[in-house]
């Protein structure tokens, strides 16, 4: 590694190696990378994992929806702090294209509606 540096990062005695000036520093960055490199890892774990990212949802503002929607984010929220939600309200109909194409994550919709639309599953509460 010295020759690709041009620096010496040992200094070598009889009776032991110690850094040089060159080597500490070196030493010094290379944790750091090391560091950000376990980060960034786990931070791409937490992502893969689900517990981090962005959740797109589409909802209908019916009165029987509101509270279960209003509800089930909030637990959501306490359990995935770090994934950031933008809610979109929404009729039914207008959430098929963007559920279709991606654009959406989830949709809370009235099940009848999506009945019949390929590519888009349905749970019932």
């Amino acid at each position: 590694m010295s020759s690709k540096i041009g620096a010496r990062l040992l200094a070598r005695t009889n009776r032991s190696v110690a850094l040089t000036a060159a080597g500490k520093q070196f030493l010094a960055d290379s944790r750091q990378i090391l560091g950000l490199v376990n980060e960034a890892a786990a931070r791409a774990e937490r992502l893969h994992q689900g517990e981090t990212g962005e959740l797109r949802i589409g909802f209908t503002s019916s009165a029987p929806f509101i509270k279960a929607v209003s509800d089930t984010l909030s637990l959501f929220r306490q359990d995935y702090p770090d994934v950031h939600m933008q809610t979109r309200e929404m009729n039914t109909r207008e959430q098929i294209a963007p559920l279709n194409e991606g654009a959406l994550d989830m949709g809370v919709t009235a099940q009848y509606l999506i009945a019949g639309y390929a590519g888009l599953g349905s749970d019932s509460a």
